[in-house]
């Protein structure tokens, strides 16, 4: 299984691909693993959907079977439920389904789901999460690989 992890950090969308099953995977961190919100169209409207292209061309690109991102609450940023739009759109029209991960979920896996189902930390089981900015990607991934 192929799971395209995201989380997104401001206006920035960091992604990642976790290949395989909880207890054996590997991670792609691709060229573009941070995109930020484009700024080459004149309103936000147009820079949205220029994202969502981008991240439809990362979808297409990966092929993976799956999107898991950390989800936003009540208190993120309106710009963030914006691009957590346009992500669930990609991976619609790209005819695969998305996720939203808690954040607390995601700091569960950081912090000891991952070693108690598997033995080993997921910066260890991938030899390693690099750059570090992709970890929380990771995890998000991790949670719904062989779900």
């Amino acid at each position: 299984m192929k799971v395209l992890g995201i989380e997104v950090k401001g206006s920035d969308t960091i992604v990642v691909l976790l290949s395989g099953s909880r207890s054996d995977c590997t991670l792609t961190v691709p060229e573009n693993a941070k995109l930020a919100l484009p700024k080459a169209a004149g309103t936000e409207v147009e820079n949205l959907l220029l994202l969502k292209e981008q991240l439809r061309n990362v979808i297409r690109y990966l092929t993976c079977d799956c999107v898991a991102y950390v989800a936003a609450n009540d208190s993120s940023c309106v710009i963030r439920a914006k691009i957590e739009c346009m992500l669930q759109l990609a991976a619609h029209e790209e005819g695969i389904p998305s996720h939203g991960v808690a954040a607390q979920s995601v700091a569960a896996d950081q912090n000891r789901r991952v070693e108690k189902e598997t033995g080993q930390t997921l910066d260890s089981l991938v030899h390693g999460i690099k750059p570090a900015y992709v970890t929380r990607a990771a995890h998000c991934a991790w949670s719904k690989l062989d779900a």
